[in-house]
């Protein structure tokens, strides 16, 4: 393992992730599609995303946001103003599934349909993958 070079003066290293599950959580993991799910989801998009874009630059933090390719497909505009902030994207899946139990080929549908989504909608191949659900299939 490498040894990490802090800047001069620091003393500590802190890396940041922002999971922008929005209403693929609802979708995918959960199983929950009704209102009031995709209304948490739909909120966290229009006033999470703002939010934390402002407070990460009042504070000049960057950070990777590992996004489902429904929440590219559903919010661009918020996804956009992600890119324009500085920060990068992260994959997630697309419907922020949950991997085990997935049959081979539709998790690998579901990994590249997140990935035609970032290329299309926002014209980039996402920087590292975060498993939906916190875990992975033996695929």
């Amino acid at each position: 393992m490498g040894h990490l070079q802090l800047p001069p003066g620091k003393k500590i290293a802190v890396n940041l992730g922002t999971d922008f599950d929005a209403q693929a959580l609802w979708l995918g993991a959960f199983n929950r599609p009704s209102p009031s799910a995709m209304s948490r989801g739909q909120f966290g998009a229009e006033v999470g995303v703002p939010r934390l874009l402002e407070l990460y630059r009042r504070y000049e933090v960057t950070t990777t946001w590992f996004t489902p390719g429904h929440s590219v497909d559903t919010f661009p505009e918020q996804c956009r103003a992600v890119l324009d902030a500085g920060h990068e994207f992260g994959h997630h899946g697309y419907y922020h599934e949950v991997p085990p139990g997935l049959e081979r080929d539709t998790e690998r549908r579901l990994v590249d349909l997140a990935f035609e989504s970032f290329k299309n909608v926002l014209g980039l191949r996402p920087t590292g993958y975060r498993s939906p659900y916190w875990d992975y299939s033996e695929n």
